[in-house]
């Protein structure tokens, strides 16, 4: 489902980050940690077709992101990939709900009204986004990267914010779907709760190799 090959990227007058390949099949999940620094946001960035890499192919479903013209990827960012991001980006004028509605590919309204039962967000999806708490905003980006069934979910420190109840809730929607869908689900994290919830994973801070 998503792989990876001879990927680097290099920030203006930075030196250049090369990491190592990656290979996540369908209905898998892999843990990206490593120390703050090492890449771990940035390779995120470059799986969800954000960021361009210097070199190398991302491939999701058999689909070269770098071979797509900016247009095109956004649109297929839009239709396959959920991003969980570490910034919560909500529009303050809309309530939750219409804020995991707004996307003209999230229609099936029903999906997203179980999901948000699910994360426990019922009595907080017509409130506005500066009524909510910092856990409630972080599981109402999960709820809106996975409400369109996305066949590579990737997430950014998901559970940053959240007690142990709602983390292993968190985990266990991401879990199930990308079972469920056939996806693939990156997470990167320091939160050390995880590891013991998945066993795939990469340290970046001793597998990507910085050079001059």
């Amino acid at each position: 489902m998503l792989s990876t090959n001879g990927l680097t990227y290099q920030y203006p007058n930075s030196t250049l980050i090369q990491f190592p390949d990656l290979e996540v099949e369908e209905g898998h999940a892999l843990i990206v940690y490593g120390e703050s620094g090492c890449g771990k946001t940035t390779l995120l960035h470059l799986l969800g077709g954000l960021l361009q890499p210097r070199s190398g192919q991302i491939n999701i479903d058999q689909t070269t992101l770098s071979e797509m013209s900016n247009s095109r990827r956004d649109e297929f960012r839009g239709q396959n990939i959920g991003i969980v991001y570490q910034q919560f980006y909500f529009i303050e004028s809309l309530s939750i709900r219409d804020n995991l509605r707004i996307s003209p590919f999230s229609k099936n309204h029903d999906r997203t009204h179980k999901i948000i039962e699910r994360l426990g967000l019922e009595e907080s999806a017509s409130k506005y986004p500066h009524q909510l708490s910092v856990g409630q905003k972080q599981r109402a980006c999960i709820a809106r990267a996975v409400t369109n069934s996305p066949k590579l979910i990737l997430a950014d420190e998901p559970t940053s914010n959240l007690d142990n109840k709602n983390c292993s809730t968190v985990i266990d929607l991401l879990m199930e779907e990308a079972y469920w869908n056939d996806a693939a689900l990156v997470i990167v994290t320091h939160d050390d709760r995880l590891r013991s919830e998945i066993n795939d994973c990469i340290d970046l801070t001793e597998l990507s190799k910085v050079q001059n």
